[in-house]
């Protein structure tokens, strides 16, 4: 038997096989981008402050409709609220006072004079992330941002046309209905959606609450360099509480005691990038609150109206 050498030159080669870093059908989670902390969109491994991000995905997944619950989760922050679902609620960061907390809706600022923020009535339609940075911020935001920043950005539209609705009940004879469009490409996209909250209440007597809000983004990109947003959010609620001198559970109770607010938010902003390195944003903001609070006479039980 004869064997023959070949020269290494001839012979074919194998193959060169490698391992990629991330196989082509793996996911890729990117670190998240906030804006909230500095201004500019910067990774949050780079933010040099204690920062909390909350994605639209994790609420959905939560499966919750108030604001507050949302931020219960949160460290370092403690959710206050007086009474049943309506009831007033203040957040407190850290210790601080709740009126140390500077509050903003899509670059909006929604702070009432005072800085106080009532968190009762605002609800999470709409919203696709909350950023929230813990700390003083007071440089960035003002006087009111002493202990945190809680910022909602609101869902842009995106993909072909598309419609959701959602029902849910419970306890104290309390219903949600939400309903919603959106539809976007890389030039224009919007989204409309609407929620409405019913319920009696847990006390047996006057303590119906109900909420209507509707939130709406519009983007416009005419051009490469150039995206226009406008956000539009209108909340209503209304509020009664049987609460008298001997509290909610002893006589006399109050029939007819209500309070009622109305939220108007419009927010329209403009982002000219003509170089990585140059950008110009400009950002306006309405932010309208009216509150009324009725109490009217009732014999033994108020000694006056107002």
């Amino acid at each position: 038997m004869r064997f023959h050498r070949i020269p290494a030159a001839l012979l074919p080669l194998a193959p060169l096989s490698c391992s990629p870093l991330f196989a082509a059908d793996e996911p890729v989670e990117l670190e998240p981008i906030i804006v909230t902390a500095t201004r500019l969109e910067t990774p949050i491994d780079q933010v040099p402050a204690s920062v909390s991000v909350v994605e639209g995905e994790d609420i959905e997944r939560a499966q919750v409709t108030d604001t507050l619950e949302v931020l219960r989760d949160i460290p370092g922050f403690t959710i206050v609220q007086a009474g049943s679902r309506g009831g007033t609620t203040s957040l407190f960061a850290r210790g601080g006072e709740s009126d140390f907390n500077q509050v903003l809706i899509d670059g909006v600022k929604v702070n009432p004079a005072g800085g106080l923020f009532d968190f009762s009535d605002l609800t999470t339609e709409g919203i696709d992330r909350i950023e929230i940075v813990r700390g003083p911020q007071s440089a960035l935001y003002g006087s009111d941002a002493i202990t945190s920043v809680v910022q909602l950005f609101t869902r842009r539209g995106d993909g072909p046309l598309g419609a959701r609705f959602g029902f849910a009940g419970g306890e104290f004879e309390t219903f949600e209905e939400h309903a919603g469009i959106s539809a976007g490409t890389e030039r224009y996209g919007y989204a409309i959606n609407v929620g409405r909250i019913d319920t009696d209440g847990i006390l047996d007597f006057n303590n119906r609450y109900g909420n209507t809000t509707v939130a709406s983004r519009f983007d416009w990109s005419p051009i490469e360099t150039l995206d226009l947003t406008t956000t539009v959010r209108f909340n209503d609620s209304r509020r009664e509480f049987p609460t008298e001198g001997s509290g909610d559970r002893f006589p006399p109770l109050d029939p007819n005691q209500f309070q009622e607010r109305d939220r108007l938010i419009i927010g329209p902003r403009a982002v000219w990038n003509p170089y990585p390195w140059w950008r110009h944003a400009l950002q306006l903001g309405l932010y309208r609150e009216d509150f009324t609070f009725d109490d009217p006479f009732d014999p033994g039980v108020d000694i006056g109206s107002f």
